[in-house]
């Protein structure tokens, strides 16, 4: 028979396996943000989010009433969401470092036709999810979300003036938001007669 120490202590376990799992399942419909610096003034982010819950918080005059109306509208109709896109990870995105916002900012995002296909994706996931009864975001989803690659470079200035710190002010349209930074060594490698080295400390 199990002493009051034991269940209380089982109690526990299974309220933090429950606390990881919701967290765990979070973290899979969050938006995610990659920063990377490379030489020292490039800067790319790489934004992967839903594209249902991005349509679904997005606002503009000519919004169609449904993903399902978007995917089945004409060309114009998908162009004038792929610019509300491009604003919103442009305008309604800045980066700045210090006081001064990124130089030549832009973003790369799927085509018309690439986004239409992943529209129709989503909704027969969603058709197939509603069907089997499940409404959590899982590993499937994040396979078919929107990528947008978003890039420009720092500008060179007074230190003092314009400290060395990145800023990224993320539109409320993208949710809660999982951001990650790197700065990626690179090297130039000279190829050899027989091999080409590369050689990296590990810490």
């Amino acid at each position: 028979m199990k002493t009051a120490k034991q269940c209380k202590l089982l109690i526990l376990l299974l309220c933090s396996l429950i606390t990881v799992n919701q967290a765990a399942a979070h973290g899979l419909s969050m938006t995610s943000a990659e920063i990377a610096l490379r030489h020292d003034k490039h800067i790319s982010l790489t934004i992967r989010t839903s594209l249902s819950d991005l349509f679904a918080r997005m606002l503009w005059p000519e919004k169609p009433a449904s993903l399902l109306h978007l995917a089945s509208g004409d060309n114009k109709t998908l162009t004038l969401f792929r610019q509300q896109l491009n604003h919103l990870f442009t305008a309604k995105m800045p980066v700045y470092s210090g006081k001064i916002s990124l130089d030549s900012q832009r973003a790369r995002l799927p085509g018309i036709q690439q986004l239409r296909k992943m529209l129709q994706k989503e909704i027969a996931g969603k058709v197939l999810k509603n069907h089997k009864g499940k409404h959590e975001h899982g590993e499937q989803d994040r396979q078919n979300y929107l990528v947008a690659y978003i890039d420009g470079f720092l500008l060179a200035g007074d230190r003092a003036d314009n400290p060395r710190e990145l800023q990224v002010q993320f539109p409320t349209e993208l949710g809660d938001i999982l951001v990650s930074y790197v700065e990626p060594k690179v090297q130039t490698l000279t190829k050899g007669k027989q091999h080409t080295f590369y050689r990296q400390l590990l810490y």
